[in-house]
Order: C-alpha cells, then sequence, then structure tokens
C-alpha cells in the first residue's frame, strides 16, 4: 500500500505525529493533567504505527478524524473535519 501513496503524504503524517508527540510532552511539563495529555500522545503513537505499517491511508484516515488534536498541537483553530463519522 505504501507504494500507491505519495510519500510527502506519509512523511507528512509523520511530521504531524512527531509534533502531536512533542506537544503532549510540553503540556505535560507545564501541569497538563494525564487526562489531557493521554490522548494526544495515542493519537500520535496510532498515526506512527499506521505509517510504519504501510497503511498509510489509514493513518491519514485517522488523522484526519483527530483533525481537532493535531491543529492544537501546531496552534491552528480547531475545526472538526471528521464529525459524524
Amino acid at each position: 500500500m505504501m507504494n500507491s501513496v505519495p510519500r510527502d503524504l506519509a512523511d507528512s503524517l509523520r511530521r504531524d505525529a512527531l509534533k502531536l508527540g512533542c506537544f503532549a510532552e510540553a503540556i505535560e511539563f507545564h501541569g497538563a493533567r494525564p487526562d489531557q495529555v493521554n490522548p494526544l500522545r495515542q493519537v500520535a503513537r496510532r498515526i506512527r504505527s499506521l505509517v510504519a505499517a504501510g497503511e498509510v491511508a489509514v493513518a491519514l484516515h485517522f488523522a484526519e478524524c483527530n483533525s481537532g488534536l493535531i491543529d492544537l498541537a501546531y496552534g491552528v483553530p480547531v475545526d472538526h473535519r471528521c464529525e459524524g463519522k
């Protein structure tokens, strides 16, 4: 499956997962509660594992469904692109 998906998409998803993981560490350092940090870490781990397994299309969908968390890590206003799915 990895061959049928543009490499830059996989790289972009890896960057999103890395940014999300770094954001989780940063807010934890500043006193965020585990219930605020753990969802970020779980999403980051899931994206990384899907991309590593070659399931880039699934990782993309998962990232889109969790776009609010990813946008938060980038400091972008939250939109809910996958609500109701």
